[in-house]
C-alpha cells in the first residue's frame, strides 16, 4: 500500500492565502498532511478539507500556534507530546489506512532559531522525540518535521 505524506509550514496561519495554500494541498493530494503554525481554526478549516474530514491538534490550550495533523482516514488515537519545557508542542495520531494496517504519524515543529545556541535546543528536542519513538516501537511511525528555517 503506497501511502502519499506532506508536510507544509502554513505560516501565520495561512490567513489570507488559504486558496492558495489548498492549490498546492489538492496537488499533491496527500492521505495524511502534518501543518505547522496553525494559528486560526476559521481560516484553517478550508485549508484541511482539501485533504480529509479527520484531525488530530496538537498544541496546548495557550498555544498561539500549533501542529495539526489531518487524514482521510480515521485517526483512531491521538496524543499531544514534546520536550519536558513544552509537553504539549507536538502532535501524534493513529490513522487506520482503509484496508491497511494501523500508522502513527509524529507532527513536530522544532526550535526555528538560526542561532548556533538553539541548535543545541533543538538536540534537545529531537533526544526526547528519539526516546518516545523507543519506547513505542512494535507500531509503524512517520516523523513529520518542520522548522521556520
Amino acid at each position: 500500500m503506497t501511502i502519499r505524506i506532506m508536510t507544509y509550514n502554513i505560516l501565520y496561519g495561512g490567513v489570507g492565502r488559504e486558496s492558495l495554500i489548498c492549490d498546492v494541498v489538492r496537488a499533491i493530494a496527500p492521505d495524511i498532511a502534518v501543518f505547522t503554525e496553525v494559528t486560526a481554526a476559521k481560516s484553517f478549516d478550508a485549508i484541511a478539507a482539501a485533504v480529509g474530514p479527520h484531525r488530530a491538534r496538537g498544541g496546548g490550550p495557550a498555544a498561539r500556534e500549533y501542529p495539526v495533523i489531518v487524514s482521510r482516514w480515521p485517526i483512531v488515537r491521538s496524543d499531544r507530546h514534546g520536550p519536558p519545557w513544552a509537553p504539549q508542542k507536538w502532535i501524534e495520531a493513529t490513522t487506520q489506512p482503509f484496508g491497511g494496517s494501523p500508522l502513527t504519524v509524529h507532527g513536530v515543529h522544532l526550535a526555528p532559531q538560526l542561532l548556533w545556541p538553539f541548535e543545541l535546543w533543538r538536540r534537545a528536542e529531537v533526544r526526547h522525540l528519539l526516546k518516545r519513538l523507543r519506547a513505542t516501537a512494535e507500531t509503524a511511525h512517520v516523523v513529520v518535521a518542520t522548522s521556520m528555517r
